[in-house]
Order: structure tokens, then C-alpha cells, then sequence
């Protein structure tokens, strides 16, 4: 593996570290509001009095995801400082000419109005427009516990009960995939914004995945593949995405290839045991193309466009006949 996809890997995983940091930090803040707004409910004492402190609730909602959004956007700022830093020492340790670094506040300018392509759906949200849209998902499950049990003639204490409740595993989970993909996104926007201001560096940038089961097909099938700079595929291409991109330097700026070494997604998961490709695709990514993989030898690319758009059964069907065949594939829905 080339010196700059592993110092590129390494800190993928210590980023990760602190997105988990990020999580229990923004889960405590939403506890924190539910819990105030509980207090709240419960100190007005009836429903007749609740309609009257309607106003202090909504503004208390308000000013807590206000705060939510702003200091969010406060970290993801100081992590894109921390990668354009770890950036150029890392591009400049492996380069034969000193590159300056590029001015931060354009490159976070970038960052806060690049879209992300989430779950290839055709939303493309913009950093604070993902905020905006999960704090309103906040604020509309509060409201809707509120109308629910005045319409069934809850207690006050009741609905208190209901707002705390928010506070699940689940909603750990939400904040962790609007973390961990804006995290991502930030990370992945700053490496883009470096390569773009010395693109006669670099060939080109390569797309890594994790190498796990959690890894989605439109992740997997990408890796390996080498975009030019500013085009293609970027991270986040899902909520939770973990890939990332590694930047190729022109082998007059370096002597070695920065091609990573590492072994792609589809080599490395034939390499697993049958168990283990059994429970990658199991669920959504379907058994018949576990089939089609195992005993039809249709590597794991082929699976999805250069989009990432994962194609139907019918359309691989169409594309790749003879993998079915080979599968002795007839039904398949």
C-alpha cells in the first residue's frame, strides 16, 4: 500500500473515533432539550394551561436546535481545519515539490454548499440543509407527542413521559448516521478541495470502502476505481457512508505510485468464507445475487452503474445473461 492511502486509512479510523465522540456529545443535547420540554409540560399541570405556555415551548425547541446546528457546525468546521493540516503534511511528505496550503475559508465555503447524492434518491442536501431537516424531524416529534395526547386526553405527565421517550436507542442511531455522514462529507470536501487546487499533481483520486459486511453495493463497487480530480463519486453516497477518497500523485511528483496495494472489495470478500458472503448478502442486497457472485462469477462492480445506482434484478438480467446461466438462475421474482 502506498505511503499516502495508509496515512489516508489510518486517519479514516481515527475520524471515526471522533465521530463517536460527536454522537454522545449531539445525543446529550437532544436528551437534554426532551427533558427540559418534559419539565416543562409537567409543571403546567393541565392541558388548558399547556395551550397556554405553547409559545415558551416552541421557542424552547427552538433555541436548543438552534444551538444543536450551530455548534454542529462549529465542530465540522474545525474538523475540516484539522484535515486540510493533515492533508498537505501528508501530501507534502510524499511529494518532491512543497505544496502551500490552499485558504481555508474557500474551502469550507465548499464544503457548507457542496450537495451530497444521498441514498442515490436524487435529494441533494447540503451540509446545513441536512441540519435544518433533522432538527425540524426533532421539533416535529415533540409537537406530535403534544397533539397526540391532548387528542386522546393524556396527563400532562403522561406527554412528559412520551417526550423523554424520544430519547431511544433509536434516536442515538439517527444522530449517529447524521454524524457520521456530515463528518464524512466534511472530511471528504476538504480532501477535494486540496486536490482541486494542485490537480496537475494528481492522476487522478481512488475510491476506498471499508472492507466489511456493513458495506453497502454501491460502495463496494466502487472501490478500486480511480476518478479524476473533482469528478465521479464522492463520499458520503449514503447516511452512515465510511468510504473515502485517496488522491493519486503523477509519478513526476512522486516516485512510487500512490495506488493503494490493497486488495479491492471484490477479491477481498471471495477471499471470506461462505458464512461470511452469506450474511453480506443477505437482506436488501438479495440472495440472488449472492448466487450471481458466488456461482455466476459477476464481480461485485457489476452490480451498479458508474453512478452507484445499484440495478434491478431485471437489468442485470439483460447485462449479464450468461452469469445467470452459469448460476442456473430461472425465477427470480
Amino acid at each position: 500500500m502506498s505511503n499516502v492511502a495508509d496515512d489516508y486509512l489510518q486517519r479514516q479510523i481515527l475520524t471515526q473515533r471522533y465521530m463517536s465522540a460527536l454522537t454522545r456529545k449531539y445525543s446529550a443535547q437532544l436528551i437534554q432539550m426532551n427533558d427540559m420540554v418534559a419539565n416543562m409540560i409537567t409543571k403546567a399541570g393541565s392541558t388548558r394551561r399547556l395551550e397556554e405556555i405553547r409559545r415558551d415551548l416552541e421557542f424552547a425547541i427552538g433555541e436548543s436546535l438552534v444551538k444543536f446546528n450551530k455548534d454542529f457546525t462549529e465542530d465540522m468546521e474545525g474538523l475540516a481545519e484539522q484535515e486540510l493540516d493533515f492533508v498537505s503534511k501528508t501530501i507534502n511528505a510524499n511529494s518532491k515539490v512543497l505544496l502551500q496550503v490552499p485558504n481555508f475559508d474557500s474551502i469550507f465555503e465548499a464544503i457548507m454548499k457542496s450537495p451530497m447524492d444521498l441514498d442515490l434518491t436524487g435529494s441533494r442536501l447540503t451540509l446545513g440543509q441536512a441540519l435544518l431537516e433533522f432538527s425540524e424531524g426533532k421539533a416535529d416529534e415533540i409537537r406530535q407527542v403534544i397533539f397526540d395526547g391532548i387528542v386522546t386526553g393524556q396527563t400532562n405527565r403522561d406527554m412528559a413521559n412520551g417526550i423523554q421517550d424520544l430519547s431511544s436507542l433509536r434516536s442515538r442511531a439517527q444522530v449517529e448516521a447524521l454524524t457520521r455522514t456530515l463528518s464524512n462529507h466534511t472530511t471528504a470536501q476538504t480532501r477535494k478541495g486540496f486536490a482541486e487546487e494542485y490537480r496537475d499533481v494528481f492522476d487522478g483520486e481512488e475510491f476506498l470502502a471499508t472492507l466489511d459486511s456493513r458495506t453497502t453495493l454501491e460502495c463496494a463497487g466502487a472501490d478500486g476505481k480511480i476518478f479524476p480530480v473533482g469528478q465521479g463519486l464522492y463520499p458520503p453516497l449514503h447516511w452512515g457512508c465510511r468510504s473515502l477518497r485517496v488522491p493519486v500523485m503523477k509519478a513526476s511528483y512522486d516516485a512510487q505510485t500512490n495506488k493503494s496495494n490493497r486488495e479491492d472489495f471484490d477479491s477481498w470478500l471471495r477471499d471470506q468464507p461462505a458464512g461470511f458472503q452469506d450474511e453480506y448478502f443477505s437482506g436488501e442486497k438479495g440472495m440472488v445475487r449472492k448466487e450471481l457472485f458466488q456461482k455466476g462469477d459477476l464481480k461485485i462492480e457489476k452490480f451498479t452503474d458508474d453512478s452507484g445506482r445499484e440495478y434491478s434484478l431485471k437489468e442485470l438480467r439483460m447485462l449479464y445473461g450468461e452469469s445467470f446461466k452459469k448460476a442456473d438462475i430461472t425465477n427470480f421474482g
